[in-house]
């Protein structure tokens, strides 16, 4: 320590020029080599049987779509329209190899009847029965008297409720005012509109950037401001790709935020506590540098930080300056007892070098402890912080001194070493309540352990995020409208009849909400469907009667100004007729109604869940609070008791998002084309 002592007493220039050179290379690798691994799954060793399973599933199902854009608002027809032109402006985008828009498909549409509830489904044959048989035979004939005629019959007959008897003539108030019917709104008016859309988009992020999801966020927010998005429709972005990017960034917010706040209030506490600025400034330095050269250490020890690691810099200030003020004081302790400054040094080094050397070291070994565990994140943030313990010891015993020599030691104040009242009032106190302290000590650490032993450990990765991003905002707004959840299990089953039964067996369980495989995606009943509603839109020619328009206004016209007519009564009748049948659904085919296969599937959604071996993905998505352990132990047991092989649960991702299109998009028919297509 003499040796070491007198070095610095001898050669202040030299060292001050080798430190700055050292801080100032440690700066620019840090600078340069600076990155933040967003994989979440490089946190946690991926080993044991999860990951088996894992990788047994991806290599039947290779994950895709790890950005999901959502659409949301009350108009449905805006929604549908926005979510169109969004999906046809990603796909102009290179970056993205898969763009998955099934509300754009037409499978939605040709087959929409077969996504509709069985009660649903009833409403409209009822619906159609009322309304379309009169209307058809109008049609034929060219005239609008059968129709009214009709209409008569069925209103006199006062065996309809109020709500039918406006469903009857709510299509010829349109029609008098000179409008379109629109038979979409009238005769779908029970069907639940579709909550939002999504878009799923695959891209592969660059590892080689500091910020390898930065591009295709980027080109994400630029492709939605550039569309042409309507009043009232909110879009947003969520899936894996824009938590990992939202994480990074309130990360890199989040540290410097609190890094600048520790620094600040490490001035205010030396100011008030030392009342030195040669020490609070020594100190201060001492802790910047050790900081610097921790950080470029730690790139060079584990290559990049990620969302755990990189709290290091937060650590390691507050465990840094004790060093150095520690150091800084017992130079100034020296001066006190009447020692020069040099000889003040040199005591000091002496003194203080073993205790704080013990402390860097116990520290640092303590922080190592972390290295050995499964928890990735956790080994390099011990290791980064192990390196910087050694490191700002280093530096306290380098920068305080040679700061001391260049800019002068601090000045020997006897006022400010008088002792505090309030500590030997303390002193005194623990002294004298030494055995009360100490039993309350113990019945603390008691109840602590008691309380520890109750600890239940949060699956979730949401947790580490900020609730307030918009990836985890728009991910909870799925999961509250039952539109998709971060927990799902995923199993493989060998055929399409083993997947069946699966589901049939888990949908029935309290523990499971739904169940999703390629089955989910294919329409219920169609071709009887299509038969019924031909039966019920078929009229009856003994039923047939007329009535001309001006008698019916007579009898009925109070009923439809109540209902908005503006009172035109010289609307042509070949007019009213067309305004009546431009919209009008085509049920006149006539030929066989073929119901689609699971061959007929679109592409997308085939590959998504059945391999090219034949296998079938499954989804099982959970009824209960995961974030409730015991919940999620019985999900899973559930799972297990009717699924006998592997499983797999997944993080928020792609796959979570498609199970439950079969709900977005069984409404598509309805938003997207001029008419529904009922005769195929």
């Amino acid at each position: 320590m003499q040796a070491f002592t007198n070095i610095i007493i001898r050669f202040p220039k030299l060292l001050a020029l080798l430190l700055i050179l050292v801080t100032a290379g440690a700066a620019y690798y840090g600078k340069t080599h600076f990155a933040m691994n967003a994989d979440l799954s490089d946190l946690v060793k991926q080993q044991g049987e999860w990951r088996d399973n894992l990788d047994a599933v991806e290599k039947e199902f290779p994950e895709s779509g790890n950005v999901v854009v959502v659409i949301s608002g009350e108009d449905s027809l805006a929604n549908a329209k926005v979510t169109e032109e969004l999906a046809h402006a990603f796909e102009k985008q290179s970056l993205f190899s898969e763009v998955f828009a099934p509300s754009t498909y037409d499978w939605f549409e040709k087959y929409g009847l077969g996504f509709l509830s069985k009660s649903e489904f009833d409403e409209l044959r009822q619906s159609l029965s009322l309304i379309l048989p009169d209307l058809v035979v109008s049609a034929q004939y060219q005239s609008i008297e059968p129709y009214l005629g009709g209409l008569d019959k069925k209103l006199s007959s006062n065996e309809l409720s109020a709500e039918e008897a406006t469903t009857l003539l709510q299509p010829l108030v349109e029609a008098l005012n000179q409008q379109n019917v629109d038979w979409q709104e009238i005769l779908f008016s029970n069907v639940e509109k579709p909550k939002g859309y999504v878009i799923n988009l695959n891209a592969r992020p660059d590892f080689n950037a500091t910020e390898p999801n930065k591009l295709i966020m980027q080109t994400v927010h630029d492709t939605i401001k550039q569309a042409d998005v309507a009043s009232g429709v909110q879009v947003r972005v969520t899936g894996q790709t824009a938590l990992d990017y939202d994480e990074i960034q309130d990360a890199n917010e989040s540290v410097a935020l609190a890094g600048t706040v520790s620094l600040v209030s490490l001035i205010a506490i030396l100011a008030i506590g030392i009342r030195s600025l040669r020490i609070i400034l020594s100190s201060y330095l001492a802790v910047i540098v050790g900081l610097v050269w921790t950080f470029a250490a730690g790139l060079l020890l584990v290559g990049a930080f990620n969302t755990i690691s990189i709290v290091f810099m937060v650590i390691f200030i507050g465990l840094g300056v004790d060093f150095a003020v520690h150091l800084s004081l017992h130079i100034y302790e020296q001066r006190l007892k009447g020692y020069d400054n040099d000889e003040s040094l040199k005591l000091s080094i002496l003194h203080c070098m073993s205790p704080l050397g013990l402390c860097a070291l116990s520290s640092a070994i303590g922080f190592l402890s972390f290295y050995p565990t499964a928890y990735t994140g956790l080994g390099e943030l011990g290791i980064i912080s192990a390196a910087g313990m050694i490191l700002g010891l280093l530096a306290t015993f380098l920068i305080i001194p040679i700061f001391f020599q260049f800019f002068g030691y601090p000045k020997v104040k006897v006022a400010n070493a008088k002792r505090s009242k309030l500590a030997l009032d303390l002193s005194e106190f623990i002294a004298r309540r030494h055995t009360r302290i100490i039993v309350l000590t113990l019945f603390g650490a008691v109840v602590t352990g008691v309380v520890a032993s109750k600890f239940q450990f949060d699956f979730s990765t949401l947790v580490l995020k900020n609730k307030r991003s918009e990836s985890v905002e728009t991910l909870q707004w799925l999961q509250d409208n039952k539109l998709g959840s971060s927990y799902q299990l995923f199993a493989v089953a060998d055929d399409e009849k083993q997947a069946l039964d699966w589901q049939a067996k888990l949908e029935t369980m309290p523990e499971v909400t739904n169940t999703v495989s390629a089955m989910s995606f294919m329409p219920t009943d169609f071709d009887a469907r299509v038969a019924e509603l031909r039966q019920s839109a078929t009229p009856d020619p003994s039923q047939i009667s007329t009535l001309s328009l001006d008698a019916f206004l007579d009898k009925y016209g109070s009923h439809l100004s109540l209902l908005g007519w503006n009172g035109e009564r010289d609307v042509p009748q070949s007019q009213l007729l067309g305004y009546l049948t431009a919209e009008l659904p085509d049920l006149s085919g006539q030929g066989e109604v073929i119901a689609p296969t699971v061959d007929d599937l679109p592409d997308s959604i085939f590959d998504n869940y059945i391999s090219a071996n034949g296998k079938w993905l499954v989804s099982v998505t959970p009824s209960g609070d995961m974030r409730d352990v015991s919940e999620l132990n019985a999900f899973i047991s559930a799972v297990q008791s009717v699924v006998l092989m592997p499983q797999v649960a997944r993080s928020p991702s792609s796959r979570w998002e498609r199970s439950s299109l079969r709900r977005l998009y069984r409404y598509r028919y309805l938003t997207g084309g001029d008419h529904c297509d009922f005769a195929v």
